[in-house]
Formats: structure tokens, sequence, C-alpha cells
């Protein structure tokens, strides 16, 4: 009995998606094809490959043994088919991207939208959520995220700072007033974010009066959140309203403050902690061509001590 790679294939997409169920999706094929098709690739070998329940599908030791070497091989073969087609013809196959829905939009689709034209044969599948998503689990080839790497198992690459600002509308700060130390925002109505915790988002570290250089250890304050969201585009709308103050990154509220329609807030020697911008990808993964490529267009289109969301409209 003969290997077929679309055996090999329906098996892989089980393990990343979990479930037969989800695979099929991925795959766009009844269920009834997805089994059939693992079934003949655990005849084929004559190991059992998957150990399936009502809802779930988990590798046994084999079968996790040959995801492993069998992902590798088709990543391989892959990259050694593209070559053989001809550099002329641009990347070609597909990648599953993660990415978080303000940034994304904002500042990863505009950089990739040239090098997609240029790639006509590479076909790319964007998932826009806050929420950080399983690589793995997901069939993900790429994520990029904001903020901790709080998964000590994924292989991260820098590509830029995000800074942050607090800020309020010019009538809330008419109304309530401007705070000055850290001390003050309990006294005032805050905006929060729901998916991390409040002290990461209301963190500050301290500044040199001179340079401008942020040091020291960061230190974190409580706050009263009148509003709490999910979404950085609604803590803006939240602000704009006159809701309270804020803690927003630059790549949403710099043209909003160089407008007036926000207010940046200094405190006493303290700013918002900066969060970093990386490239994720699992270990499990040998980093494709398509995928290195698309790391480097962000990395380069990024590159310098200032992001190009907060350097100064020509």
């Amino acid at each position: 009995m003969r290997y077929r790679i679309e055996d090999i294939e329906a098996f892989i997409a089980v393990v990343e998606a979990g479930s037969i169920s989800a695979a099929a999706v991925r795959l766009d094929v009844a269920k009834s094809v997805v089994s059939k098709r693992v079934t003949s690739l655990e005849d084929c070998l004559g190991v059992a490959l998957l150990q399936r329940s009502t809802r779930r599908a988990t590798p046994t030791t084999s079968g996790t043994h040959f995801f492993e070497r069998s992902k590798l091989l088709l990543q391989d073969f892959d990259e050694f088919a593209q070559s053989m087609r001809g550099l002329n013809r641009g990347l070609q196959g597909t990648v599953r991207l993660a990415l978080p829905m303000s940034f994304g939009q904002r500042c990863v689709l505009p950089t990739l939208m040239p090098f997609l034209r240029k790639n006509a044969e590479l076909v790319v599948h964007m998932d826009l959520d806050d929420r950080h998503v399983d690589l793995v689990q997901g069939g993900y080839d790429l994520a990029i995220r904001i903020g901790v790497l709080a998964d000590s198992s994924l292989i991260a690459r820098r590509l830029a700072t995000s800074r942050r600002v607090l800020c309020c509308s010019p009538d809330y700060l008419a109304q309530r007033g401007r705070p000055s130390t850290l001390e003050d925002l309990s006294q005032h109505d805050c905006i929060g974010y729901g998916l991390v915790s409040s002290s990461q988002i209301w963190q500050f570290r301290r500044t040199d009066d001179e340079s401008g250089e942020r040091g020291g250890e960061p230190v974190a304050t409580n706050v009263r959140a009148r509003v709490v969201t999910n979404n950085g585009e609604a803590m803006v709308q939240a602000a704009l309203s006159g809701l309270g103050l804020t803690v927003l990154p630059t790549f949403l509220v710099g043209g909003l403050l160089r407008a007036g329609e926000l207010v940046a807030l200094p405190l006493d020697r303290l700013v918002p902690t900066d969060d970093t911008v990386h490239a994720v990808y699992t270990q499990s993964r040998n980093l494709s061509s398509k995928v290195r490529t698309i790391i480097d267009v962000l990395a380069d289109a990024w590159a310098g001590d200032v992001a190009p969301w907060d350097r100064a409209p020509a």
C-alpha cells in the first residue's frame, strides 16, 4: 500500500485542529473523508495514530512522532517544489496568520499589501482577533503579538516597539482636572482593557527629566474602571466620548493626539511602559521561506528607533 500525501495532510490537520470535524472545515471536505484518509494512513503504517473521542482526536505516542517528522518533511518538499518552479514566479502556497485586531488592520495589513501584490500565487489566511490563539491547534504558521509573551515554547523575533500614552478627551480634562501623580489616578474614572490584567495596562516607568529615557522597575496602580472592553478601538471611542482616562498605544491614538481630539497626560516623571511587537511561531514548525519572508518584510518596514506609526507626518 502506498503512502498518499493527502492522507498525511489530513492527519496533520486533525492534530493541529484537535478534532476530525475541525480538520474537515479547514480542508473543506466532509468529516467522513478526513476519517477515511486517517484510517488509510494508519492501515498503511500499521499503527494507531489517533485516540478518538466524540469531540476530540489526540495523537498517540506514535502519532506524535509521525506528526513531527511528517510535518517537517512536507514543508521541506514544499520548499523544494517551489524552488523547482523558479524564483521568477515568486512565493507560492498558503500561510495562516493570527493578528491582533486593531494593530493588524492599521499596521500589518498596509505593510503586507505591496508584498502580496508582488506574490500573486501566495495565499494568505489572516485571522484578526485580540485574544491569543493556540498556534498549533489553530494551524497558524505565524502570529503577531504585542506585549508580554507568556508561552515560553514560542520562538519570537522582535519587530518594533509599541509606545503607549495616558490620555483623555479635552472635555473630560476640563471637567475633572489633570492628574499629576500616580496616586491621582485613583480619583478618576478610567477605561480598561479586558483581555489583560489591570496592573499590566496601568503600568508606568520613571523617566529622566533631561533625556526622556525610560528606566527603573515598572510601577503599577489600581484604578476605578468605569468602562472595560476587549477592543482598543472601543476604548478610543469611550475616551473620545469623555468617559475617563485611558492608556492606549500610539498606533491607535497618535493622529488623535496631534489633532487635539485627545490630550496626553504626562505624570510627574512617569510614562506608561512600552510594549514590544513580536513575530512568533512554534518550535515544531520548520520556518518556511514564505513565513521567513513575511517576517523580514515587517521587520524591514518597522526598523529604526521610532516605529512608522510614531513618526511625524511629512
